[in-house]
């Protein structure tokens, strides 16, 4: 395993927690600069983007480095779990988020969560909706039943959330079986 650089962005003066977004890869050449580009324009400004190369063997290390903000770890393939997992590791922050490789996140997506985990302390996850945009000739996913929410389940979408470090100790990590 290797690791690049840290970059923290933004800064604490005003007591905003930092939050650690892990951004696990594998050959996402198509889409990462996307992801990476929607974080850097959020408008909270207090994170760290750790991307976790899973073993990629197309640009997608170099796409990553050439991003000054992305702090960069590079491992053998062992999945997407293994990766968000290790992410976590090389996190500084507070609160976690995770981003997939080929997904976006709207401006205010952290700010919004970040505040209502301020205005409610007894809260230790939010999340948000997601659209879904599919590539022409893929298959529409299946949705969840509401019976299937408190079921353990692959399909659920970690990009939509923020937890706190607390509550991810607690829980304990992403089940690497689900590669």
């Amino acid at each position: 395993m290797t690791e690049c650089d840290s970059h923290r962005h933004g800064d604490d003066e005003k007591g905003s927690p930092m939050v650690s977004i892990i951004l696990p890869t594998y050959n996402g050449e198509r889409y990462v600069a996307e992801a990476v580009e929607s974080v850097i324009g959020q408008s909270y400004q207090n994170w760290e983007l750790v991307a976790v190369d899973d073993g990629s063997d197309d640009a997608t290390p170099d796409i990553l480095s050439s991003f000054g903000q992305v702090k960069l770890i590079r491992q053998e393939n062992r999945g997407v779990s293994h990766a968000r997992n290790t992410g976590v590791k090389h996190a500084s922050g507070d609160l976690l988020a995770f981003l997939d490789q080929d997904d976006r996140w709207l401006p205010e997506k952290l700010s919004r969560q970040v505040d209502i985990l301020r205005q409610r302390p007894d809260l230790e996850l939010v999340f948000a909706h997601e659209e879904m945009f599919l590539v022409p000739g893929t298959e529409k996913p299946r949705w969840l039943k509401a019976e299937m929410l408190d079921q353990p389940h692959p399909s659920f979408v970690p990009g939509v959330w923020l937890l706190t470090r607390a509550a991810f100790s607690r829980v304990g990590p992403f089940d690497e079986t689900f590669r």
